[in-house]
């Protein structure tokens, strides 16, 4: 009896990949604006763990894409890296007490990150790896990383309705990348 080779995964690890980012991002951002908003201990619960969920499937999309070119790969692991970083960070910072000037370096970690994450994308675009998608992608990404910077700035009670929305936005996002990725 022969066996048979293993084959090198397709394009199902990046399309599994974003439909877990997204799925995390949708169930977390529903929780931060149906039930959070008002707590910024379970805000920045909530905004860790899908950090952490997203950071790690990023991760293992810069591991395990074989699909994906290697400055995506590295991008992906960059990305993977700062989420995780964040995810810590809110976690650490949930922990330590309810200060909002403490929370609004939460704010600027996912600003920055989604902005970087924003910029990846659209360079795949331009690099010509991608379609038109992902550009659009980039674009969305670098409006919520500057949405999150501003509204962790001011250091208000909408600080949280920014996560929230953002989180279920790019969650939603994630979902029709899902669906286009393959059509590209």
């Amino acid at each position: 009896m022969q066996s048979q080779p293993a084959q090198a995964p397709n394009k199902d690890v990046l399309r599994y990949s974003f439909a877990f980012i997204g799925a995390a991002g949708v169930v977390c951002g529903i929780l931060v604006l149906g039930y959070l908003r008002t707590n910024n201990v379970g805000a920045a619960i909530v905004a860790g763990i899908y950090a952490l969920i997203a950071g790690s499937f990023y991760l293992l999309l810069s591991l395990f894409g074989r699909d994906v070119t290697k400055l995506g790969r590295v991008g992906d692991g960059l990305i993977g890296a700062a989420l995780i970083s964040v995810g810590v960070i809110a976690l650490v910072l949930s922990g330590q007490g309810n200060k909002a000037e403490e929370f609004a370096l939460l704010g600027v970690a996912f600003g920055v990150t989604w902005i970087v994450e924003g910029l990846l994308c659209a360079l795949a675009y331009l690099r010509h790896t991608t379609g038109w998608w992902s550009a659009f992608c980039g674009v969305v990404f670098i409006v919520a990383g500057i949405l999150m910077l501003v509204a962790f700035a001011w250091i208000t009670s909408a600080q949280w309705d920014f996560l929230g929305w953002a989180l279920l936005v790019l969650g939603f996002i994630q979902f029709f990348r899902l669906a286009f990725s393959g059509r590209q």
